[in-house]
């Protein structure tokens, strides 16, 4: 396989069309791939050969481009193309996909292993130290593999067992991993298209809803605020969790949709809250990556807010660790503007990342809150005291308040209490709940008689 593939390599096929070339690498473009991988596929269901698809992600190549700025970041990819080019064959095309994602279509194997073979060809490679910007770095990659014939029809099918497979693996966190398309990554992307189709109905029909749970004040329990939690309406009328399409809709892209939806809804809620006379009540919103990259996202949520007439410090905005840990200057300038219009601003499911409190100090942030894992163990106590007590302590040290997520009993409650925890919010207090019960829950409370 080695030797016949490189030694006969004229480093891929010519793409002689410079308006078809990636203008940074000298490879394909997208257009340039998928129309060799029709023609692949139309070949080889003429005849009795078969084709792979390799897709190849670079690992933490935003942290490099962001660390070293993008001339070392372009140099990366040039260097990352060169070797691609060297082992592809004249039956075989390479593409930069985009970003930094490459394409590799093999072409005339003699059996779908050879795929496999060359996979670690080219993580072999990739392990090679590439010299940028008069450092060496060495860089890791993730691909995933699909093969035809096989159970895809298209070229549409193809790439997107190859995607799945590349999702798979890059999920397990390994790194210099390949993985092949299978049985079970094919179940799994059934079930995310199945999820998807559901989601475009749910959306069309307006079986998008929210629940509020209640989050209270450990030194009197009184209810402070909620978070939005959204569900999806099924069509036998049970409630789909997030955790169960939040992934679809974040491949899929409908979580930008969605996410406006949420903040529009809230904002109009606490509107008719407030004009039923309900305690001004901080609402949390959990917002994705792909909201925050939208280039009119504050200017939106700012018009969003002047619309119902409400106050921005009455929604606190969730983010994910994750958007933390990968901020650039651009990125925490955005969260800096955030906060000057009035937002607050909290770390979603914090300890589940590896933020610093050095990171955190520069960062425009109110609150930390503790991810559920940390809180609900087997029993009643505390799952990891030590953990929770060092998030607390460095939490108030920083200047920032805490909630724990997850508080389901009173020994939760009173350790977390004597720890100094500010918030929580868990089904102690309730359950996620319509917005009309958690006005009638909050007039209980208020009488005395819950």
């Amino acid at each position: 396989m080695e030797s016949k593939r490189v030694n006969q390599s004229t480093g891929g096929k010519a793409v002689h069309d410079e308006s078809r070339q990636d203008p940074l690498t000298g490879l394909g473009d997208r257009t340039t791939f998928e129309d060799a991988l029709d023609s692949a596929i139309a070949k080889a269901n003429r005849g009795t050969t078969s084709l792979a698809v390799l897709f190849l992600d670079l690992n933490r190549f935003r942290e490099i481009n962001d660390r070293l700025g993008h001339s070392a970041g372009d140099q990366l990819l040039q260097a990352v193309a060169q070797r691609i080019h060297k082992l592809t064959g004249e039956c075989d095309v390479a593409a930069r996909m985009g970003g930094d994602e490459f394409g590799i279509l093999l072409g005339s194997l003699d059996a779908p292993e050879d795929a496999a073979v060359f996979a670690a060809l080219l993580l072999d490679a990739m392990s090679v130290p590439i010299k940028v910007e008069h450092q060496s770095l060495v860089v890791s990659a993730n691909i995933g593999i699909a093969s035809f014939p096989g159970s895809a029809s298209s070229r549409i099918e193809l790439m997107q067992q190859a995607d799945a497979a590349l999702y798979e693996v890059k999920k397990a966190g390994e790194q210099n991993s390949y993985l092949h398309f299978s049985p079970a990554i094919q179940s799994q992307l059934q079930r995310h298209v199945d999820i998807e189709h559901q989601l475009r109905l749910a959306i069309a029909e307006r079986r998008i809803q929210l629940l509020y749970q209640p989050q209270f004040r450990f030194s009197d329990k009184q209810i402070v605020g909620a978070e939005a939690l959204l569900r999806l309406k099924q069509i036998d009328g049970h409630l789909l969790e997030a955790d169960k399409f939040i992934t679809t809709a974040s491949k899929t892209g409908l979580i930008v949709e969605l996410g406006q939806w949420v903040s529009q809804q809230v904002c109009e809620q606490i509107k008719t809250w407030d004009r039923g006379g309900v305690p001004a009540l901080s609402i949390a919103v959990n917002i994705s990556s792909r909201e925050l990259n939208l280039p009119n996202f504050l200017n939106d949520l700012e018009q969003r807010i002047e619309r119902a007439g409400i106050d921005p410090r009455r929604i606190e905005l969730d983010l994910a660790e994750a958007n933390f840990l990968d901020a650039d200057a651009e990125r925490i300038a955005l969260l800096q503007a955030i906060g000057r219009v009035g937002f607050h601003i909290a770390i979603d499911d914090y300890g589940t990342g590896y933020s610093s409190p050095r990171h955190l100090k520069s960062l425009p942030v109110q609150r930390l809150k503790i991810d559920t894992s940390f809180i609900c163990g087997a029993g009643s106590a505390v799952a990891d005291p030590v953990v929770v007590q060092a998030i607390i302590d460095m939490a108030h040290s920083l200047g920032l308040e805490v909630i724990a997520e997850g508080v389901e009993t009173i020994e939760q409650f009173e350790y977390l209490r004597a720890l100094g925890c500010d918030y929580g919010q868990g089904f102690l207090i309730g359950k996620p709940m319509s917005a009309e019960a958690l006005h009638e829950l909050i007039c209980r409370r208020q009488q005395g008689k819950a």
